[in-house]
């Protein structure tokens, strides 16, 4: 078998790399400690606890078009259990 130091592999032109922080889109905002704790306090956290409260609101609201892009989460209902557990576990990991 040959060394893995030896493989040069590459993407599809179509491979698209979405960085994330938090499992966030990762863009300017979120980048300085003092505005990513802001937006987290501010926008991320109150997303999330909206979504667990009510996500069919949110599926209802995106299919309007001029509400895409506001602040919902654009899941289905039956993922709430995802975001009702990457809300815990940011809230445990916002202090550090």
């Amino acid at each position: 078998m040959s060394d893995p130091k030896d493989f040069h592999g590459y993407l599809k032109p179509q491979v698209v790399a979405e960085p994330l922080i938090r499992q966030w889109y990762a863009w300017s905002y979120l980048i300085p400690p003092a505005t990513a704790a802001r937006y987290l306090t501010e926008s991320q956290l109150e997303i999330m606890q909206s979504f667990v409260d009510a996500p069919e609101i949110h599926a209802t609201t995106l299919r309007n078009p001029t509400m895409q892009g506001g602040p919902f989460i654009n899941h289905a209902p039956g993922r709430v259990d995802e975001v009702r557990s990457l809300l815990e576990k940011t809230q445990a990991d916002k202090g550090r």
